[in-house]
């Protein structure tokens, strides 16, 4: 099994749409490990239908099964997603 950390996205932009959509419909042979902001991956794989556990950050990875790792944003992340 193939382990792989992959970045949510920008969360001022696209990126989780793309990332959900994506292990949505390739996901075998992969335990993908997606680090991001919870609240924006959560809208998004629900539109999908991907159910991934939540794990906070330094939490223990699973072996061979994926899973979303909440990261907080910086602050100037958070300031571009409040102006738009």
């Amino acid at each position: 099994m193939i382990r792989l950390a992959i970045s949510m996205g920008d969360p001022s932009g696209i990126g989780a749409e793309v990332t959900a959509k994506a292990l949505a419909l390739s996901q075998r042979g992969i335990a993908a490990y997606v680090f991001g902001d919870a609240k924006i991956w959560a809208r998004e794989s629900r539109r999908v239908r991907l159910k991934l556990p939540f794990l906070e950050g330094g939490a223990p990875l699973p072996r061979g099964a994926s899973a979303f790792i909440a990261v907080a944003c910086a602050d100037r992340d958070l300031d571009l997603l409040q102006a738009t």
